[in-house]
């Protein structure tokens, strides 16, 4: 059991690793990826901690499983809002419009839906999540592959 420290100590290094990545890591990531292949990378990301955190049998693995779901969210989220403000004024004020729903949308399903499948078994909101985070990359990855190729096709 984690008691009060523990979940205090949890707190601080996602807030420590957020800040890393979003200050300086997320710099040397953009060097390297693109927007969507960040957006992709940083889903993964939250879908292997996700699935991997239910397996967490020790402290430090609890800690480490939480890491890498924090780095992701840290990938996602300013990927996105880039993704977003390289599109036509019309189109990203339509795109933010929609991201804030969906955001406020899952504040409400999510804790929801995370209380009815706990009330099941502890480890399906954890599952689930993970499921959505991996389909979600998976998703893209695919999508952006189609994107490339039809462009290539189009520019040849």
């Amino acid at each position: 059991d984690m008691g009060p420290q523990g979940i205090g100590v949890a707190f601080a290094l996602c807030g420590l690793i957020t800040a890393s990545v979003q200050a300086g890591g997320i710099w040397l990531v953009a060097r390297r990826l693109s927007e969507i292949s960040q957006v992709c990378v940083g889903f993964a990301a939250m879908g292997s901690g996700l699935l991997l955190l239910p397996l967490a049998d020790s402290l430090p693995v609890v800690f480490t499983t939480i890491g890498i779901f924090v780095v992701g969210s840290a990938l996602v989220a300013p990927s996105l809002l880039a993704l977003i403000g390289s599109w036509s004024q019309s189109e990203a004020g339509l795109a933010t419009g929609l991201q804030g729903s969906a955001t406020y949308l899952g504040q409400i399903i999510g804790p929801l839906s995370a209380g009815v499948l706990f009330a099941w078994r502890d480890t399906l909101p954890f599952l689930f999540a993970a499921i959505l985070m991996l389909a979600a990359s998976g998703w893209l990855v695919w999508r952006h592959r189609r994107w490339s190729y039809a462009f290539e096709k189009e520019i040849t």
